[in-house]
């Protein structure tokens, strides 16, 4: 990597620890409550195509041990240089070599049988794949979330994000799918959110390969959403999503 290339990456966490602590938290929050919208608070200088939750995830998640697949678009932009330098992952050029993946909006997701799988005695092998979704108004997608879940610690340098801002919303009338699994009380709602009309049948088949398959997370500006494989979908009557 060239000192032109590394003048031009946006910075980190201003505190690595505290800054990963937090976001890894987040995750955590996401995939315990799937379908419930998670306030992602840092201070990162996010590359300028792809979500900035998204990318503040992958920067707390990966390290060099770790093998990431970028979609066309965020392989084009310095999304792969920034987090290279900052976390010493290893970029692939197949989704299927990866253990973890970032699809941004408007990219083809790949085919989730495509991903890594992991095996019955190794199922965390599997991928991990972060997908940039888009944001419509506020309110949560499911039950509201804890208090304090996504709060950074004040001197970490971290802004704080509204409990309600940019989360996840379905626009009035939209079709919707319906969740429900382990961590869900009763049932969670998700609106579509861009993704292809093939995502819900695709991830059927993904739910029914447990302890097998993919985990998915989805990236807003400043909320995630977490979908593991345990999850199951559905579509509402209404859901007329197109594919994209």
């Amino acid at each position: 990597m060239t000192a032109s290339i590394l003048s031009f990456l946006g910075a980190g966490f201003s505190n690595q620890a505290l800054g990963s602590q937090a976001v890894f938290r987040a995750v955590l929050q996401a995939f315990a409550h799937p379908g419930r919208s998670v306030a992602v608070v840092h201070d990162a200088q996010t590359p300028a195509v792809g979500q900035r939750a998204s990318a503040a995830v992958l920067l707390a998640l990966l390290d060099s041990d770790c093998r990431l697949w970028l979609s066309p678009r965020l392989a084009a932009s310095d999304a792969g240089p920034w987090l290279r330098f900052h976390t010493g992952c290893t970029l692939v050029s197949e989704p299927g070599r990866a253990g973890f993946a970032w699809v941004a909006q408007g990219d083809a997701l790949p085919a989730l049988r495509s991903l890594a799988q992991g095996s019955d005695s190794d199922p965390d092998r599997s991928a991990t794949c972060v997908v940039d979704v888009a944001l419509a108004g506020a309110g949560a997608v499911a039950a509201p979330a804890d208090p304090g879940t996504s709060t950074a610690p004040a001197h970490a340098g971290a802004s704080r994000a509204p409990a309600d801002a940019g989360a996840l919303q379905a626009p009035a009338g939209a079709g919707a799918w319906l969740l429900t699994g382990p961590g869900i009380r009763g049932q969670a709602t998700l609106p579509p959110c861009g993704l292809a009309h093939d995502f819900v049948p695709q991830w059927q088949a993904n739910h029914a390969a447990f302890p097998c398959g993919v985990d998915l997370l989805l990236g807003g500006a400043a909320h995630i959403v977490g979908l593991p494989r345990t999850t199951r979908i559905v579509r509402t009557p209404q859901d007329t999503t197109e594919e994209v």
